[in-house]
């Protein structure tokens, strides 16, 4: 009747939003589309993940390959995965738009989803509403450090103008690492060298800042007066890098999954001998 016209009508404006937003080429869009028909009689009153995660799997494969397998190869912590792994990521993934100032993440949440821009604006925003650091940057993964260890955040996550999200779940991540034992060792690897990486630079810059500190003082004691003057800025600087950012924030908490990992593979391998 007329309610399932209005519901089949629905349903076909998911589809087509989901096939522009993913920009597929002609022959792949007629396939989701055809699938998209199909799976729409399984399930009724869809929304739009339970209407493309009804597709069939090998389809949504090969749209990840087309639109999600770039973006995660490029990665410097996903890059020494497999193809299949990445492409079984991206199959999971979902397109979402969002409007101005939706909330994606809250301080003391665990952190559930992984978040890559597509197009738009995302901020970082601590407790008391200031700014840390925003991208505008299409392909930047934002948080995934605290998603791949199972951190709660420690900021807010903010949109900041509309934008176009990839976002993948945490439950499909982990069933992902659980069929592909091997690349969830290899990620984990990668990125437990770029969280050390990040100690090391870390622990570098604040022996400069300390230097710098010092000299100043001597500077000052010889001239013997106090320096006064008005601030230059406006406002805090903000950094335009937002997954460097959190990695800074996230620093000291990752240092330590770091030193437990290390101590079980330890473990491990004294079981071996």
């Amino acid at each position: 009747g007329d309610e399932a016209a209005i519901e089949g009508e629905a349903i076909r404006k998911i589809i087509n939003d989901y096939v522009e937003s993913a920009d597929l080429p002609p022959e792949l869009a007629l396939e989701v589309k055809a699938g998209a028909a199909e799976s729409s009689k399984l399930v009724r009153r869809q929304r739009i993940d339970a209407t493309i995660a009804a597709l069939p799997h090998s389809l949504r494969q090969r749209v990840a390959k087309r639109i999600f397998f770039s973006t995660f190869a490029s990665s410097e912590v996903f890059a020494p995965c497999s193809e299949s792994f990445l492409i079984d990521l991206g199959a999971c993934c979902k397109i979402l738009h969002m409007s101005r100032d939706t909330s994606l993440a809250s301080a003391g949440e665990p952190a559930n989803q992984l978040v890559i821009l597509n197009w738009g604006r995302v901020g970082v925003v601590d407790a008391d509403g200031n700014r840390l650091a925003e991208t505008c940057s299409s392909g930047e993964m934002i948080g995934e450090m605290p998603f791949i260890f199972g951190l709660k955040h420690a900021v807010f996550l903010t949109v900041l103008e509309e934008s176009r999200l990839t976002v993948l779940s945490k439950e499909d991540f982990a069933e992902a690492c659980r069929l592909y034992p091997d690349d969830a060792m290899a990620l984990q690897r990668s990125a437990m060298k770029l969280i050390q990486a990040l100690i090391g630079t870390a622990a570098d810059e604040e022996k400069k800042s300390q230097s710098k500190g010092l000299l100043k003082k001597k500077s000052s004691a010889s001239v013997g007066t106090a320096t006064t003057g008005s601030s230059i800025s406006s406002g805090s600087s903000v950094d335009t890098t937002v997954s460097q950012t959190l990695r800074r924030m996230y620093a000291k908490d990752l240092m330590l999954v770091v030193k437990r990992l290390q101590e079980e593979q330890a473990a491990a391998r004294q079981t071996l001998l």
